[in-house]
């Protein structure tokens, strides 16, 4: 897999320093933001290949802010939670659905190494339609 751009969206900077840690190990750049307004000002000229947002953040939630971002995102979005399932969240039926994944804190990196595989080989397009 080559080099891909992460977002992490987290208001809590160890969680994000975790997650760029394990992420720079896995081969892949990130790009942090402290929370969902800042998100949406770096996506406004920031092209990334994948975002994993926290869900409990003051102010927007994660659903909120994939909700915010449309239906035709056209790169995966996680959503980082501490809650056990989907079904606590809460959140809007059409955030859900466009979420790509979920990731349960913590992160382990062997499960955030294959969620990421599985997630960016899937955007990838076969290299037969070139």
């Amino acid at each position: 897999m080559s080099r891909t751009t992460v977002l992490v969206v987290d208001d809590d900077d160890v969680t994000r320093l975790v997650l760029r840690h394990q992420l720079g190990r896995l081969g892949h750049d990130v790009i942090e933001a402290g929370g969902p307004v800042e998100a949406l000002a770096i996506l406004s000229g920031t092209r990334v290949d994948l975002i994993i947002s926290d869900h409990d953040m003051p102010g927007m939630s994660g659903l909120e802010l994939r909700g915010r971002l449309g239906p035709d995102l056209g790169v995966p979005f996680v959503l980082l939670t501490g809650f056990a399932d989907a079904d606590e969240l809460g959140g809007a039926t059409g955030a859900l659905s466009t979420t790509a994944a979920f990731l349960t804190k913590p992160v382990s990196s062997p499960a955030l190494g294959t969620l990421l595989t599985r997630l960016l080989s899937e955007e990838a397009p076969d290299a037969e339609d070139s």
